[in-house]
């Protein structure tokens, strides 16, 4: 009798011929998707950019990190904005601060927000949105003072309500306390600065921080960062009375996810530089299988129309011939896997598993004499049956494939001087029927 193959419980297929995560890097432009056969949800991860930096002045707010799960169906579109550190996708423009003497120069931009739409390209389109941190605000730099003023930091990119920015440290002739932005929530947008001694600071919007204040002596205020709602812009301290001020931080964007959407995690104030969009596709489930019984695999699919295609790891996942039922016997220990197609372009493919429970005396349809057995460096092969169109194959004793070679003699030598002393199984198949399996010893 000859043996089958002894797998039991169940038998997982992973998809090998498609991607599995797509990832979206700033470019500055939209970037688009389109969900292939054979995925029926999605995993979205996504990462707001941080705030732009400047010479002198207070450190940028990071972006945040928000994680969904969501359905889909095969040739919907989605589109992709990942947010940049200069401010693409919704962040502020940091304030420019006019020198007295010497050059001026912007205070850090707001970070642009990455999120993901469905439907269309609108700001109303987006499921997904990760918040981006608000801009540093800057220092005074025209000059020299004791003390002399340090630009408040930006608010980092929040999972709900984005953080608020930092008033900036001043010195010399004023101060500007809470002049910072504030970040923005999940109903409207941030607070800009309050602007005690100067102009006050710009709100945040829908999907839009806002724009730093202008200054002088070199000073202005942080964008606000972009989000779902974006932050407020921080102000400078001192618009024209003295020296010695800085500009305040603005305020992080808020995050936010569709109700559509499953929410999986989220962190606020995670991201560095610019932000990143992750697409993980999920593949259907009709695609899985069962296998069952305990002398034999069968692999039961939980869709109708599924075709099936077994194949030989150990030779590159060649085809084994006419092996295409929903049960597969093996004739040879070795590692064998199998195709499913359900004729919808959603072709999947197991592990590998290996076989060694073949039995050793029950295959000689070629009538195969092997001498000697043991062997040292080769043997000789005798088949005595009416072929001449020969495969042979080695396996060791763990089922690997470690010889092959094709013969058209039915009296053959065959060299095996490579192999380590031990127990090998000789198999040789002629005609895609014929098969004859010795067990070989090198010494």
């Amino acid at each position: 009798m000859k043996k089958s193959l002894l797998i039991l419980g169940a038998l997982s297929l992973l998809n090998t011929g498609k991607a599995q995560t797509v990832t979206f890097n700033y470019t500055g432009a939209l970037d688009s998707l389109q969900i292939p056969n054979c995925i029926d949800s999605i995993t979205i991860n996504a990462w707001g950019a941080e705030g732009g930096t400047t010479i002198d002045g207070g450190l940028p707010g990071k972006g945040a990190y928000i994680s969904t799960k969501m359905d889909v169906t095969a040739g919907q579109w989605i589109y992709i904005q990942v947010g940049g550190q200069d401010g693409y996708n919704g962040g502020g423009e940091g304030g420019y601060g006019t020198p007295t003497t010497g050059i001026g120069d912007y205070a850090g931009n707001g970070g642009g927000a990455s999120d993901v739409r469905f439907g269309g390209t609108t700001l109303a389109d987006r499921k997904v949105v990760a918040a981006g941190g608000g801009g540093g605000g800057r220092s005074y730099v025209n000059g020299s003072c004791v003390p002399c003023g340090v630009g408040g930091s930006g608010g980092d990119g929040g999972v709900t309500n984005g953080l608020d920015g930092e008033d900036a440290i001043n010195g010399g002739y004023g101060a500007n306390p809470g002049g910072a932005g504030k970040g923005g929530t999940q109903i409207a947008g941030g607070d800009g600065g309050l602007g005690v001694e100067g102009d006050p600071g710009n709100p945040g919007s829908l999907g839009q921080g806002g724009i730093g204040v202008d200054g002088q002596y070199s000073v202005a205020g942080g964008g606000g960062g972009g989000g779902y709602y974006g932050g407020g812009s921080g102000v400078n301290a001192n618009s024209s009375p003295g020296s010695g001020v800085a500009g305040s931080g603005g305020g992080g964007g808020s995050s936010y996810y569709d109700p559509t959407v499953v929410f999986v995690n989220g962190l606020p104030g995670i991201r560095t530089g610019n932000g990143q969009v992750t697409i993980t596709y999920i593949h259907s489930s009709p695609i899985m299988t069962t296998a069952v019984g305990q002398s034999d695999i069968t692999l039961n699919s939980l869709q109708a129309g599924v075709s099936y295609q077994w194949l030989n790891c150990g030779t590159g996942y060649a085809v084994v011939p006419g092996a295409t039922n929903q049960s597969y016997t093996a004739t040879a220990n070795g590692s064998y896997a199998v195709e499913l197609d359900n004729g919808n372009g959603c072709v999947d493919t197991s592990a590998c598993f290996a076989i060694t429970q073949v039995s050793l005396s029950e295959y000689d349809d070629l009538n195969v004499a092997v001498y000697p057995n043991p062997a040292n460096n080769q043997v000789q092969v005798t088949v005595n049956a009416n072929t001449t169109n020969i495969m042979v194959h080695v396996y060791d004793a763990e089922g690997r494939l470690v010889l092959e070679a094709a013969q058209n003699n039915p009296l053959f030598t065959l060299n095996i001087e490579s192999l380590e002393s031990g127990v090998y199984i000789l198999q040789l198949n002629a005609d895609e029927t014929l098969v004859s399996r010795i067990q070989l010893i090198k010494n």
